[in-house]
């Protein structure tokens, strides 16, 4: 059995140095991995739990995390894919895989505040086709020498998305 904590940097600690100091705690303790949440806006439940306190980026948390650890997973609960490009996170993603030796777990989801959605420009009714169409699109990315894709969305051909010694052992669950 493995066991993971989550890191509250969705909780309103004001203090990224708080945040951290959990992470490296976590490890010491016997964690088997860190978590992060992610949102980009206080809106629905988030703006009622947090109201003005901060809400730090994930990705960026794992990164700084990931440089002040050396054995612990390092994984995102949910990525809400329709906020994202799929082509820029797949290369944020499998720069923080190979910078942190093969940790990354990546969980990934559709989101469910359509009040976010919009402010994003995202469409809410077609989140999940979005999220099934990024994640094909990362899955080519990152297996490909000379990646192409024809999507309902976005489409490319025969582009160049070397990672230098990608460990490719990012572990994707939807």
């Amino acid at each position: 059995m493995k066991f993971g904590f989550i890191i509250p940097q969705n909780f309103g600690l004001s203090s990224a140095d708080d945040i951290v100091d959990l992470a490296i705690a976590a490890e010491v303790k016997g964690f088997d991995s860190i978590w992060v949440n992610h949102h980009i806006f206080h809106a629905g439940y988030v703006l009622d739990r947090l109201g003005d306190k901060p809400y730090f980026d994930a990705l960026t948390v794992l990164t700084y995390v990931a440089a002040r650890t050396h054995s612990v997973e390092l994984g995102t609960t949910v990525l809400v894919l329709p906020y994202l490009n799929p082509m820029v996170l797949a290369k944020s993603v499998s720069t923080l895989d190979v910078m942190s030796n093969g940790r990354v777990v990546l969980g990934v989801g559709v989101g469910s505040l359509p009040e976010e959605s919009s402010a994003l420009g995202s469409n809410y009714q077609t989140r999940g086709s979005y999220a099934d169409e990024s994640i094909e699109i990362m899955k080519e990315l990152w297996t490909n020498k000379c990646p192409s894709y024809i999507g309902k969305i976005i489409l490319f051909q025969e582009l160049n998305f070397i990672q230098n010694h990608c460990k490719h052992h990012i572990h994707l669950f939807w």
